[in-house]
């Protein structure tokens, strides 16, 4: 069986207690065993490091340090390796 996995869905392989975790780790573990096949576009992965992201944010809201989106450091990564501006 086919699907087209969600970002939502596969971030909550990496967050531990969120909302679904169970069925989303019964996605991960069919896909593991060969049971489904998941399809996404390329953006996925930005996705879900955005919702890892988000998700660690809220963690240490107190926390005072550099906060930047997932999409913006990687227009600063790729500023720096083409040594851009």
């Amino acid at each position: 069986m086919k699907y087209t996995i969600d970002a939502s869905v596969m971030a909550r392989w990496f967050i531990p207690g969120e909302e679904y975790e169970e069925e989303a780790l019964k996605i991960r573990n069919d896909y593991a065993q060969g049971k489904i096949q998941l399809y996404a576009p390329t953006p996925i992965k930005y996705e879900v490091l955005n919702s890892i992201w988000k998700a660690v944010t809220r963690k240490t809201h107190g926390n005072k340090s550099s906060k930047i989106t997932i999409y913006d450091a990687t227009y600063i990564t790729t500023a720096k390796k083409q040594k851009a501006h």
